[in-house]
């Protein structure tokens, strides 16, 4: 899937921004941070660092430059080496320590995930230890499913009005905006299964988000077409939404 079929294509050097963006890796890795923020600052601080946003409100002379930039080049090249060696399965921590146990892989369940304020599916401490427990499993090569839900509205926004009232402001998730997208069968079809024993009868479309290495298994059962880590169903029933204080704490 290419999210952003409609803008101005990238430059061929840079030719796998997209990829990069989607995928959380970057979220606790130096270097893929640092390609979005020197990429357009200004966008950086903007979309509260959110690089799936970001390209879709950058300008073509924005990348134009970043693509003929020395610099930026050996930074994004370097990104994308690690984040290749990031998806690599052959050689980790979990491969080494048991290979019998090669192509099988372990199922989290949570109700929330804190993986970045960019996908605000998360509202304390659960979501954050969850959201650490993936990426360390990322990083020890661990084959681990995050299974959970995907909150359609994500986290409201607390204010206090000039005469002392508390008033909530909800935002419902922009789903090009974040890094998130339907899972698919084997064959690519949308991934539709049915919620056993619910009353009246529910079907679940499971979406998933990028961590690498990679895995083949989504949270419904549906094989995959792609490497994905953590995935989550979101049922059609009505519209739920977490709780926070604020939303939001970054580092830029």
């Amino acid at each position: 899937m290419n999210r952003y079929v409609g803008v101005v294509p990238f430059p061929a050097r840079l030719n796998r921004l997209g990829e990069l963006a989607v995928d959380l890796w970057w979220t606790w890795n130096h270097e893929g941070r640092m390609v979005f923020r020197s990429l357009d600052y200004r966008l950086w601080r903007e979309t509260a660092h959110n690089p799936v946003k970001m390209l879709w409100m950058i300008s073509p002379d924005r990348l134009a430059a970043a693509a003929a930039d020395p610099k930026f080049l050996q930074l994004y090249d370097s990104a994308i080496s690690a984040f290749d060696s990031a998806r690599s399965t052959t050689d980790t921590w979990w491969s080494n320590r048991y290979p019998h146990l090669s192509g099988q892989s372990v199922a989290y369940f949570s109700a929330e995930f804190a993986l970045h304020q960019s996908l605000p599916i998360y509202a304390g401490g659960l979501g954050v230890l969850a959201g650490d427990h993936c990426k360390e499993a990322s990083d020890l090569g661990v084959p681990l499913i995050g299974v959970g839900f995907m909150y359609p509205q994500g986290y409201f926004h607390q204010h206090v009005t000039s005469d002392g009232w508390q008033e909530e402001s909800y935002e419902r998730l922009k789903w090009a905006e974040v890094a998130i997208e339907q899972a698919t069968t084997a064959d690519g079809r949308p991934c539709i299964t049915a919620v056993p024993r619910s009353i009246p009868r529910k079907s679940s479309r499971p979406t998933r988000v990028r961590l690498p290495p990679c895995s083949a298994q989504s949270s419904s059962g549906c094989p995959m077409a792609s490497s994905w880590r953590s995935t989550s169903a979101r049922t059609t029933t009505r519209p739920t939404r977490t709780s926070s204080w604020n939303g939001s704490t970054a580092s830029s």
